[in-house]
């Protein structure tokens, strides 16, 4: 009885007509003639944009409102980021060895790691601007982007997140 009435829903809802019409396969030179999808393979502005610039946002202002907690996981990620970068993307203008040229920012990301642990305010802050500089020096130097230049964050770019410790 229960098979009838979903039978006769499905019939009123005209759910059977669409399967039927979905239920026969494309045909053979259809599928042949489609061309294969093309693979999406950011570029290490994007990465840049998408992965590290918004963890150093947020690392910022963790720091700027001492939340130890958060600003340890942050600057993991901000590690980790790096990391994948230079795994997915070996060699940045045909010429420079990403996982070189990314270890230049793990030396300060390893002393803000230290005074966050300490969770020592004024040391964590000198050393995320020590950071940034380093991101500058990158940039401007090594790269000859001098167009692009990272500051310490001022304000949320999250408005829908809470940054003050809890």
């Amino acid at each position: 009885m229960n098979g009838i009435r979903l039978a006769l829903l499905l019939g009123m809802l005209g759910v059977t007509s669409g399967l039927q019409a979905q239920s026969t396969p494309p045909a053979l030179s259809d599928v042949d003639s489609a061309p294969a999808p093309v693979p999406y393979l950011p570029s290490i502005a994007d990465l840049m944009t998408s992965s590290v610039q918004p963890r150093h946002v947020k690392l910022g202002l963790a720091v700027q409102y001492g939340n130890w907690t958060y600003a340890a996981y942050e600057a993991s990620e901000l590690r980790g980021a790096i990391k994948r970068i230079s795994r997915t993307i070996p060699v940045y203008d045909r010429k420079m060895n990403t996982e070189s040229l990314m270890a230049i920012i793990l030396a300060p990301l390893d002393l803000l790691d230290m005074a966050i642990k300490a969770k020592d305010g004024a040391g964590a802050r000198r050393a995320f601007s020590a950071l940034t500089a380093t991101c500058n020096a990158c940039h401007q130097q090594t790269l000859n982007r001098n167009y692009i230049v990272i500051v310490d964050p001022k304000a949320t770019a999250f408005p829908n997140q809470d940054f003050r410790h809890h």
